[in-house]
């Protein structure tokens, strides 16, 4: 069973390694989903939903795309408590 920080460590892995393969996995999106259960906050989950589906992430954008994912999930961190 998952937790609340194995959730956030599956995130991390995700931005860490957002610019070298698909991080659009199962893991990730269930850990996504595991958080947003627990949080009243959305704009955050939103937020890195929303980059995880974009598809338009050239090369050039892959500094952007982490910058979107990084800064989400510092806000989804603030909002289960970590």
């Amino acid at each position: 069973m998952i937790d609340v920080n194995a959730a956030l460590d599956i995130l991390q892995s995700a931005v860490d390694r957002c610019g070298m393969v698909d991080i659009r996995t199962s893991d990730t999106y269930a850990a996504l989903t595991f958080l947003e259960r627990r949080s009243t906050v959305r704009l955050p989950f939103n937020q890195f939903r929303f980059a995880l589906e974009y598809d338009n992430w050239t090369t050039l954008d892959k500094r952007a795309l982490w910058e979107v994912l990084t800064v989400s999930l510092d806000g989804i961190r603030r909002s289960v408590g970590e």
